[in-house]
């Protein structure tokens, strides 16, 4: 079978301005014609027929000229939105524990940063003064958000008795210094005070409306 090829698309230069809008179409991968957006005709680098090109200029030259002011708008617009909004977004730090799906003695440590840009960013873990190996940290890598930002998430496996402190270090174009977050394993041992506190008043009011029902 063949295969009819269309691109089309703009081009900018290294300041993001619009130097040249693309319509192409080819053949078997052999360029057909394309529109010169600048001349705003119809030409061809092959030995195509005048009558092709006549033909094209006659009937598709404007709607050609219109894909071309189209894609520089939009082009325009993406670009404005990226340099005005996205030009720096500091990252929103956040770190948790959990009971590990692994082990059921241990916690997974994890640390979420979400909605920084540019995508360049660093964060490391350590416990107390010393930076944890890079072998012991699972990370999901930079991903994309749905807004145009980013975000990372690492995680460890530590022991629930463990008593260290932990430490994440973020570092951003968008931060004047560092974000540290720290977390210790009181936070997880006050939780589960606080919870088993909770039901010990509970059973208690229980068991005294019991005995004055009784």
């Amino acid at each position: 079978g063949h295969v009819l090829q269309w691109r089309q698309g703009c081009e900018v230069d290294r300041s993001l301005l619009v130097v040249k809008s693309i319509s192409e179409l080819a053949y078997d991968g052999i360029e057909l014609i394309y529109f010169n957006c600048t001349s705003e005709m119809w030409l061809t680098s092959g030995k195509q027929k005048d009558r092709m090109l006549e033909k094209w200029n006659k009937d598709y030259r404007r709607t050609a000229i219109k894909k071309c002011e189209e894609c520089v708008k939009v082009l325009e617009i993406h670009v404005y939105c990226v340099l005005n909004f996205l030009s720096s977004a500091p990252p929103a730090v956040y770190m948790f524990a959990k009971k590990s799906v692994r082990e059921s003695r241990n916690l997974t440590l994890t640390c979420l940063i979400t909605g920084f840009y540019p995508k360049d960013v660093k964060m490391s873990l350590r416990g107390n003064s010393t930076s944890l190996p890079e072998h012991l940290i699972t990370s999901s890598g930079v991903r994309p958000n749905n807004d145009g930002t980013y975000q990372l998430r690492k995680s460890v496996e530590i022991q629930e008795d463990d008593s260290a402190d932990y430490y994440r270090h973020v570092s951003h174009s968008s931060l004047t210094e560092p974000v540290i977050k720290r977390w210790g394993n009181y936070n997880h041992t006050l939780l589960t005070f606080t919870l088993l506190s909770r039901f010990s008043y509970l059973e208690i009011n229980l068991h005294n409306i019991k005995t004055t029902m009784m």
